[in-house]
């Protein structure tokens, strides 16, 4: 056995006649090859494990995705530990990451019922009308944008131009485009994606806008440019939601401020004051 691997016999290696006999079969051959348009090829060296040539002739390893009967798939010839993906993973797996996106997703819609209330007492400041008059007018509206219509129309109708587009177009502004993409985690559907942070598996829960209406091809100006909602922008929508609804509040204080003066200029002075 030689470096090369081959194994050769003593008297093979010896014969000086089957070695001459062998190179004029081997230059016939040539010559017949070339005359049919065959190139000959010439083996320049041979690789040695652990040599020069050997990492360039043998080929890498393949990374090959095998199904295992756990229902998973794992990396062949990784290196690394394989970092097992299983299409049915148990509760306590992804329980955390679900928790954490589902309680961020109700927090959302939760900060919207505050918001709506604020835009309830600005409906009442515009009507001048009392509590049970203003929730009979403004929760007979059961679609947001039909509130929010009623809503800055009634404002339209007492505020000076000016202070309208001032200081209420800039707040209406904000929530339609807040209410855009409320519009998409209230009506589309959530998913829970399976990947790897390159150690453990990991799970991540997005709203993506439903499969079947796609093919109406619409720009969806909730998503932000994106494709589907994750975890941080859930968490952004929830500050950006509450931030707002702080606005409103002082908006409907500052409106209602001069009322409240005159009303404490004539209250009547009672006895022993």
């Amino acid at each position: 056995m030689d470096q090369t691997g081959c194994s050769r016999t003593k008297d093979a290696c010896s014969s000086k006649g089957a070695s001459s006999k062998n190179r004029e079969v081997a230059q016939a051959d040539t010559r017949r090859n070339a005359k049919k348009g065959i190139r000959a090829w010439r083996i320049i060296g041979f690789a040695r494990i652990g040599g020069p040539f050997s990492a360039d002739l043998r080929p890498p390893p393949a990374r090959v995705l095998l199904p295992s009967r756990s229902g998973c798939f794992a990396m062949a010839n990784d290196p690394k530990s394989p970092v097992i993906i299983k299409l049915h993973p148990k509760p306590e797996e992804y329980l955390e990451a679900e928790i954490k996106f589902f309680y961020t997703l109700g927090t959302c819609v939760n900060r919207w019922a505050f918001l709506d209330r604020q835009l309830y007492r600005l409906c009442r400041f515009a009507l001048r009308s009392d509590a049970r008059q203003t929730a009979f007018f403004y929760y007979s509206q059961r679609a947001f944008n039909h509130r929010l219509q009623y809503v800055s129309d009634a404002l339209k109708t007492v505020l000076p131009l000016e202070r309208f587009e001032n200081e209420w177009r800039p707040l209406h502004n904000k929530i339609v485009g807040l209410a855009r993409t409320r519009n998409i985690f209230a009506h589309h559907p959530a998913k829970r994606l399976g990947t790897s942070d390159g150690e453990k598996a990991v799970y991540i829960y997005s709203i993506h806008i439903e499969p079947y209406e796609r093919v109406l091809n619409r720009d969806y100006q909730g998503l932000r440019g994106k494709k589907e909602l994750l975890l941080t922008d859930l968490e952004e929508h929830a500050i950006a939601v509450d931030n707002l609804e702080g606005e409103l509040r002082a908006f409907h204080r500052k409106l209602i401020a001069p009322a409240q003066g005159a009303s404490r200029r004539l209250r009547p002075i009672q006895a022993g004051t």
